[in-house]
């Protein structure tokens, strides 16, 4: 199984987490899906509130607000 390390990679890879507001899948909830470069893994949480789906999140990443040309259901993305 791989680990996650202070860095933000696993195994040498890019990790990011992207937290959505109200996505197409869980309509009425907040998700917080972590990605390995541009695929995303099983790891999901799922919260009625953003701080419910930011629990997953690993302390020391750094937030970014979307992009304009990004999913508007996209609230912000940890790296």
């Amino acid at each position: 199984m791989a680990r996650l390390w202070g860095d933000g990679k696993v195994n040498g890879l890019l990790e990011l987490w992207v937290v959505y507001k109200h996505p197409l899948d869980y309509p009425d909830k907040f998700v917080a899906r972590k990605w390995i470069l541009d695929k995303p893994s099983s790891e999901t949480v799922i919260g009625g509130t953003i701080n419910e789906a930011r629990i997953a999140i690993p302390k020391g990443l750094t937030r970014f607000l979307p992009d304009a040309e990004d999913d508007k259901s996209i609230v912000e993305t940890w790296l």
